[in-house]
């Protein structure tokens, strides 16, 4: 530690690599209550721009003769809108036009023989003021606008704790520590030290008792000074040592530990050149948590804000001295958010005889009992103004991270550059006109619910909404819905009148909903077509209603998956049948044309299957788009939940590592390879969760995959459809993966039946002129052995029990796959089987076998 002997003192810190400094420079310049005379009216002025009313809006009575359509049709010509009526005097508070001022929305309103009286709506003030000896001197507690905003919210409330991350707090009595006296009053829970690893978080340097005093000092107590949120708690956590240095390691501890054990708000009055990802992981898991971290900007005089306020996740706050402009030291840049006063101890610009710092109580010299009143400076001392007004906000019922930075950006006091600029951000935090923000109500929409969605059929889609302002909603809006919109939807610019209907539905809400409480109104609509659909909703579209948070106003997406109908009773069988050995673009196969024609002509044998529900496409004819629309039309034309669909496929496989991967365990996304398909753009083919996608609506299913890597299918995560798939006759290979087997296999009521595992070639044998699997399931189909439950029936996995070893003892390097979740077992056909006809046939016990690779690069 080095120390400049001058007038002022200045401690500066010294800081190794992967520390954390303290974001302030300590000056000397103390006194005590024997320094100086107080002096009655010695209040220095806030130099802010205050109103003696409310701007933006007007009151207006109107006569009892005007009728309601009149009240509208006059507002509509002003393009005023209705904030609030009053149930007493039937007064309303009215928002004018951001291009008017409030005389001369007076004056027009004043002119029409409807209105009885239009003024403005003036401010009342209870004048209080803390009765703190030394608050004359807190300069910086005027500039920021505190005298209003206690007569809003006077100090908040104890069950918002506010956690310091600092050098510790002066605030208990405990071996050689002894309390502040100005924090007698002050409300604390219990914290911890992560620097001696104990949970008596004493302070040992004097900054985090000088940055608590700012926050939380006791105050109205006729002592010493004064505190911005004096009423909340403080949660005192060490993570900086005696001379004001800590670790990474002992910052992200702290701040895991203040999120778990309450923390609403923390200040960090610390900060270093360098982040890490031990800091963003641990600032990460406060934000997820909802606790808003502040953060100082660092004292360099740089354009780069120091970690961890340099995080997007944090609100980083620089410092301005008392004319308002940016402190010499206060970093700057990109990034910067707020400003507040952080002082400079160099001047006396209000010319109070004393230097222009943050004034509070601490202790000096490294003595934690040698208590005085200091001016300090630094964005150390200007952060904890910013922390103390979020702690007052939360108290006053503003919810919300985000909610509550824009809250604090659009109410600030512009500075520099109009707007925001990277010198002073959003400008000088003001906490009169941040909380006076939070006096509004805010309409936002919590959930979205819907009853049983079939094709065809209405749907009734229940939106729930919620006031969490602090203000009831009183006057009329409007909420849109939307329904699969090809942009996300953006909030309404202008009024339903002027623009025409938003959504794809809506309705004009009416009702006054309290502030807590919500209402759940309901939309219908009739999907026509099967799958996922996205649904989207907006409330307040026409930006009626004057909103704490207009940010919230848009939900979604909310998914809604579409499903065939309810059964009938009787069942009726519908099959899907590809298969493909000449390619467009891949080199061809040998028998895929033929096991799916065989495996047709099986099916057709039956009584139960009827051609003019099965579809046979073979070669060209079984393109992408073609198979999807056979599935499509088949579940779109009369399919109901009592029904089967058979899909098989017959053909080449393959399998790509998905980098961000969705729904598979280890990476991979396995395709079978339509006629069209180009290796070189895998959209041409058919990826595991796009079968998935076409299938899970709510049918019972026989899905017949041999193509290679075929068992990873059976890992489909999100199927809910009852859906039978009988495994993939795998003829071509080319993976190494998860497969369709796996993929699947979550599917209620599914069974998958595929040629071989994820990692497996399916083979194609030219004695047995098929794919190995298939012939084998075929020879099942007409083998009355294989009704293993003498029943007269071959369900899908009597078919997999009979095929499966034979295909292995065929060829040892392929192990068909199951996965069975379907409720029983599905019949495929009626056994005795008639008139069955396999093209190949086994005439030697050692057979060759050929397969099929395809290389994804």
């Amino acid at each position: 530690m080095k120390i400049e002997k001058s007038r002022h003192r200045k401690i500066r810190i010294i800081t190794t690599l992967c520390s954390i400094i303290l974001a302030s420079c300590f000056l000397s310049s103390t006194f005590s209550s024997a320094d100086f005379s107080l002096k009655e009216g010695n209040f220095a002025p806030t130099g802010k721009k205050t109103y003696q009313y409310v701007p933006g809006e007007i009151i207006v009575k109107f006569k009892d003769v005007a009728t309601e359509e009149q009240i509208r049709s006059i507002n509509s010509i002003y393009k005023t809108s209705v904030l609030y009526t009053s149930p007493y005097a039937r007064f309303k508070r009215i928002k004018i036009p951001p291009d008017k001022t409030v005389s001369e929305m007076v004056e027009l309103y004043r002119k029409s023989p409807l209105v009885e009286y239009a003024e403005p709506n003036y401010i009342v003030h209870a004048y209080w003021i803390p009765n703190d000896p030394y608050y004359s001197y807190q300069w910086h507690l005027t500039q920021i606008n505190m005298p209003s905003a206690w007569d809003i919210e006077q100090g908040g409330i104890s069950s918002i704790i506010v956690a310091v991350l600092d050098t510790g707090v002066a605030y208990e009595d405990y071996g050689s520590y002894k309390q502040a006296p100005d924090l007698a009053g002050t409300n604390f829970v219990s914290g911890y030290d992560f620097v001696n690893d104990d949970s008596h978080p004493n302070d040992d340097n004097g900054h985090g008792t000088h940055v608590t005093g700012t926050i939380a000092q006791t105050t109205n107590n006729g002592v010493g000074v004064a505190g911005v949120a004096f009423n909340c708690s403080i949660m005192p956590v060490k993570v900086l040592d005696a001379q004001g240095s800590g670790t990474h390691q002992q910052v992200a501890d702290g701040l895991y530990w203040a999120v778990n054990n309450g923390a609403k708000v923390i200040n960090c009055s610390l900060g270093g050149t360098y982040g890490s990802t031990t800091l963003y992981n641990a600032i990460k898991y406060a934000y997820d948590h909802g606790v808003i971290i502040v953060a100082a900007a660092g004292n360099d005089g740089s354009s780069s804000i120091s970690y961890p306020a340099a995080y997007d996740e944090c609100i980083a706050v620089g410092a301005v001295r008392y004319d308002k402009t940016r402190a010499y030291y206060s970093n700057y840049g990109i990034g910067i958010e707020l400003m507040a006063p952080g002082g400079d101890t160099s001047v006396d610009q209000n010319g109070d005889g004393y230097v222009d710092g943050v004034l509070q109580q601490t202790f000096s010299g490294g003595d934690p009992t040698n208590f005085s009143y200091w001016f300090w400076q630094g964005t150390s001392m200007a952060t904890p103004h910013v922390t103390g007004i979020v702690a007052l906000m939360l108290s006053h019922g503003a919810t919300g991270i985000e909610n509550i930075r824009n809250i604090l950006h659009s109410t600030a006091e512009d500075l520099g550059d109009p707007g925001y600029d990277n010198e002073y951000g959003y400008g000088l935090v003001d906490a009169a006109a941040a909380l006076s923000y939070t006096e509004y109500p805010d309409l936002t929409i919590t959930a979205i619910s819907y009853s049983s969605t079939h094709l065809n059929e209405p749907v009734d889609i229940y939106v729930t909404i919620a006031n969490q302002g602090t203000q009831d909603v009183t006057e009329d809006f409007y909420v849109d819905i939307y329904y699969d919109p090809s942009e996300t939807p953006a909030k309404g610019e202008t009024s339903r009148k002027e623009k025409g209907q938003i959504g794809d539905d809506w309705q004009h809400i009416t009702q006054i909903i309290p502030a807590g409480e919500s209402i759940q109104i309901s939309f219908t609509h009739t999907f026509t077509t099967l799958g996922e659909h996205e649904i989207w909703t907006q409330v307040d579209t026409d930006d009626s209603v004057t909103e704490t948070n207009e940010d919230n106003n848009i939900y979604g997406p909310e998914s809604i998956t579409v499903e065939v109908p309810p059964g009938d009773g009787t069942t009726t069988y519908w099959a899907v049948i590809a298969g493909v050995s000449d390619y467009l673009y891949i080199n061809d196969l040998n028998y895929c044309d033929d096991d799916a024609q065989d495996i047709y002509n099986t099916l057709l044998a039956d009584p139960n299957w009827n051609s003019s529900h099965m579809q046979l496409l073979i070669d060209s004819q079984a393109t992408k788009s073609a198979i999807h629309s056979a599935i499509n039309n088949i579940l779109s034309g009369g399919f109901d939940q009592d029904d089967v669909l058979l899909f098989y496929f017959s053909g080449h496989g393959t399998y790509y590592y998905d980098q961000s991967p969705i729904d598979e365990t280890d990476g991979y996304d396995e395709y079978i390879c339509p006629y069209d398909m180009d290796i070189t753009d895998l959209f041409t083919g058919i990826r595991d969760d796009e079968l998935e996608d076409w299938l899970n609506v709510g049918i019972n299913g026989v899905v017949t995959l041999d193509t290679c890597n075929s068992g990873g299918f059976i890992k489909l995560n999100g199927l809910t459809s009852k859906c039978i798939i009988v495994p993939g006759l795998s003829k071509k290979a080319i993976t190494k993966g998860d497969g369709f087997t796996k993929d699947l296999q979550d599917i209620s009521n599914l069974v998958t039946l595929t040629a071989c595992d994820d990692n497996e070639s399916a083979e194609e044998s030219t004695s047995l002129q098929h794919g190995v699997f298939t012939y084998y399931l075929l020879e099942a189909l007409d083998n009355t052995s294989t009704d293993i439950n003498s029943n007269n029936k071959i369900s899908a996995e009597e078919a997999f029990t009979y095929a499966s070893p034979k295909a292995t003892d065929f060829n040892p390097d392929q192990h068909p796959q199951i996965s069975d979740k379907y409720s029983g077992e599905l019949d495929l056909i009626n056994t005795p089987f008639a008139d069955l006809v396999i093209t190949g046939v086994i005439s030697t016990p050692n057979p060759s076998v050929s397969g099929q690779q395809v290389q994804v690069t």
